[in-house]
């Protein structure tokens, strides 16, 4: 009996400490792939395999059946989304359109701002030209999707020292196998609108339109002040 006692003591104290987590990610989370890699679901596969083992399922042939039904998708998942496989495609986005664009400008220190996100479409990417270069310049994400409603006011302020802004009006990411909406989505959400707005505003000319991407491809806009600043 007490050795009956301290395996459900495991088990509910293995629980105790998986099944926040995991209510945390199914309910409220954007982002799934903390369940392949958070510390949380230790315990609670401890738990599981635990009860399992005392109850004695996993000696019945249906039981294993039923492991391989439930393990096969997610391995799928975790190969398709998280295991990078020689055959796997890696997306690259080439920014060297818009460091030649700057350079036809004549912009010779790039204070560049975007509206649209991805890991392709970050300051770190677009400043990779410069960089590679030895070169300075400066990219500002001018709006993202947590801090609230879209505020076309509040970007129009962060674009006041602003050389050159960027958008992709027409970004879609691929379909993901995960179970929740990509937050990527949300980030680019309003770069169509952006764009109208920048191509009817006085203060700013359309610079040019690239192709970018070998995956997740787009279209870039970009945009210069036409009255540039004075540095």
């Amino acid at each position: 009996m007490k050795e009956n006692a301290k395996k459900s003591l495991v088990i509910l104290v293995a629980l105790a400490e998986g099944i926040p987590m995991l209510v945390v990610q199914l309910l409220f989370s954007k982002n799934d792939n903390v369940r392949h890699i958070s510390p949380a679901y230790l315990p609670l596969t401890v738990a599981l395999a635990l009860g399992a083992g005392s109850a004695g399922v996993l000696v019945s042939w249906w039981s294993w059946m039923v492991l391989l039904a439930c393990a096969m998708p997610a391995f799928s998942h975790v190969k398709q989304e998280f295991i990078p496989l020689t055959i796997t495609q890696d997306d690259v986005w080439d920014w060297t359109p818009l460091y030649q664009v700057c350079q036809e400008h004549q912009i010779r220190f790039p204070m560049i701002g975007h509206v649209g996100n991805t890991s392709q479409f970050c300051d770190p990417a677009i400043s990779y030209p410069w960089a590679y270069r030895g070169e300075w310049v400066n990219s500002l994400w001018l709006w993202r999707s947590e801090e609230g409603e879209f505020d076309p006011a509040e970007v129009n302020q962060r674009m006041a020292d602003r050389d050159l802004v960027l958008t992709a009006p027409d970004f879609h990411i691929r379909n993901s196998a995960s179970m929740l909406a990509d937050p990527v989505e949300a980030d680019n959400a309003h770069n169509a609108e952006f764009a109208r707005a920048m191509t009817a505003n006085p203060d700013w000319e359309l610079a040019g339109k690239f192709s970018i991407g070998v995956i997740n491809r787009a279209e870039i806009w970009m945009f210069v002040r036409k009255a540039p600043l004075r540095k």
